[in-house]
């Protein structure tokens, strides 16, 4: 049992309320990962907007997996909300059951707190279940969430952005 004080509804603007068909995916919602070598990744308070939590102590060879229902076939980009105080090259990788689908270099962001959304590249997936793995292969990155939102972009079939001589 519990009390309830007291409850408020505040009025938001009504474009926070449009549902753009995004799929978010929040870091700590994993269903199953690894930890290499140390076993070390973990769950922490977030100081990102929203609050919650964030996934960190990611090091190489690290990756979690989640459930993943598409609900319509469609050209989706996809963002990483990152923070790193250190940056990756080698980034952060996204299979889709088993299938590399992005690669995207990880930047210095300024801190292991200080969040940042990073373009990962477009990719197109029919409507259905799916396992996401995210993977580090080099590590020093947080995760807060990543997410896939639809867009008329076409993928390129060239595997990430920004660092692409590095990570193709």
């Amino acid at each position: 049992s519990f009390n309830l004080n007291w409850m408020a509804f505040n009025q938001t603007d009504p474009e926070d309320c449009v549902d753009d068909g995004s799929l978010t995916i929040e870091a700590e919602s994993f269903a199953l990962s690894v930890q290499l070598p140390d076993g070390e990744i973990g769950t922490q308070a977030t100081s990102d907007e929203g609050g919650g939590l964030n996934v960190g102590w990611i090091d190489a060879g690290d990756w979690m997996e989640y459930a993943l229902t598409v609900p319509a076939t469609a050209n989706y980009q996809v963002t990483y909300r990152i923070a790193s105080q250190t940056g990756s090259t080698q980034g952060v990788n996204l299979l889709v059951d088993s299938l590399l689908v992005d690669a995207v270099a990880v930047p210095n962001t300024g801190g292991w707190q200080t969040w940042q959304g990073l373009a990962g590249g477009v990719i197109a997936l029919e409507a259905g279940d799916y396992v996401a793995r995210v993977s580090a292969p080099n590590g020093g990155f947080n995760l807060n969430w990543f997410k896939l939102t639809p867009t008329t972009e076409t993928p390129v079939g060239n595997i990430g952005t920004g660092s692409d001589a590095t990570l193709d």
